[in-house]
């Protein structure tokens, strides 16, 4: 499929067109397989976060293309890229109340929790971490 696509792209838009073909190609992959799969993934606690997941990776990217066009220097692109994109789609997720996402943030700040009170430092505790 991704060979198919390719053909159509690649001569109209070069190196972009390979990247749009193989973008196009996944997601079609991708959505025959939720067809086949709906009796898995259709239960609503799951498609809730699955929908999170994909609006806070589609605000994210949009987020990112806009801020990498400031910048001319390939290096500074792909760090302010890589670590705005962790900041984005990190801030969306917690915004939409994710529950995996939720929950890990909870796992993390408990071993914070845990390892500040075995160095002696159990006075000051994350609050939130608690929920």
């Amino acid at each position: 499929m991704n060979t198919t696509i390719n053909f159509i792209f690649i001569p109209k838009c070069g190196a972009s067109g390979a990247a749009y073909g193989t973008i196009t190609a996944e997601s079609i992959v991708m959505l025959i397989q939720l067809i086949y799969m709906k009796k898995y993934f259709f239960k609503k606690k799951i498609f809730k976060n699955l929908i999170q997941i994909f609006l806070s990776t589609v605000c994210m990217g949009i987020c990112i293309c806009y801020l990498v066009s400031f910048f001319e220097n390939p290096l500074q692109k792909i760090v302010i890229g890589f670590f705005s994109g962790i900041i984005i789609y990190s801030l969306i997720l917690f915004l939409l109340h994710n529950e995996y996402f939720c929950e890990y943030i909870k796992k993390i700040f408990s071993r914070i929790n845990r390892y500040r009170c075995r160095k002696g430092f159990h006075k000051k505790r994350i609050f939130w971490a608690y929920n």
